[in-house]
């Protein structure tokens, strides 16, 4: 296996050959980005696992309604193209800001009817050790502010 890397990795930068030399940068830039890639993963894996789940209030600093939709894809098959729809329903969301980190949080339409913006929230939520981030599990809406 060394001595594949090598060929590929080291040796084409040897020969005056230049079609070598780019396919050798091509190969370390490759890489680079999956080792890369292999870092930023393996940062998500423990900043998000094993976290601690806490309880906050939180803040309703946007709200978003997105109306149902359907989409059309065209797939070949063979010499045909057959048309695949998916249809999207509607998507009611929350933009929620606890402790100056900020999550969106999906609810039924009756919630989201009965929410404004403003509006304070107690979340049920974790938040990451490195990378600084929040994600709420769960709401409560208190319609007592």
């Amino acid at each position: 296996m060394k001595y594949i890397l090598k060929d590929l990795l080291i040796d084409p930068f040897h020969e005056r050959d230049w079609l070598m030399y780019i396919f050798a940068s091509l190969m370390w830039l490759v890489l680079i980005i999956i080792v890369g890639l292999m870092l930023w993963f393996s940062v998500w894996i423990i900043d998000s696992s094993f976290l601690t789940v806490k309880e906050s209030e939180g803040k309703v600093i946007e709200r978003y309604h997105i109306q149902a939709y359907a989409e059309t894809i065209y797939v070949v098959s063979g010499k045909v193209m057959i048309p695949v729809t998916t249809h999207h329903n509607d998507s009611y969301e929350v933009v929620i800001e606890i402790n100056e980190l900020t999550d969106i949080f999906f609810l039924q339409q009756s919630d989201w009817n009965n929410i404004n913006i403003g509006d304070k929230v107690y979340c049920k939520h974790t938040n990451g050790r490195i990378l600084n981030t929040l994600r709420i599990e769960s709401i409560y809406i208190n319609k007592h502010n």
